[in-house]
């Protein structure tokens, strides 16, 4: 999501990750980097949509916000990940920010 300057771009720093489900639930922390500026306070939504994921089987979507204050580069969006059973298939997931302030 774009911001003008001063307050920069959010964006995460790759287009994809590879998470690992385990055989216990887990809970992980994806980046949100905000660069090419840092003045002021600036907030996105972040949503989750499903591919071949499973919400509330593979994973648990839980929309949510994030806030950057003045000077802060760096926010996470927390995921749950479900356990999976042996032998089952990786699954994939979008998260997506949008309306950014």
């Amino acid at each position: 999501l774009e911001q003008h300057a001063p307050a920069g771009i959010l964006a995460f720093p790759s287009d994809t990750w590879e998470l690992s489900n385990g055989l216990e639930e887990r809970l992980v922390y994806i980046p949100v980097l905000r660069h090419g500026g840092r003045e002021g306070a600036v907030s996105c939504k972040y949503r989750f949509e499903g591919r071949t994921a499973v919400p509330g089987y593979d994973y648990v979507a839980q929309d949510g916000a994030l806030e950057f204050g003045p000077g802060e580069d760096r926010a996470h969006v927390p995921v749950k990940l479900l356990p999976k059973r042996l032998g089952e298939h990786s699954d994939e997931f979008l998260v997506l920010l949008e309306g950014a302030d």
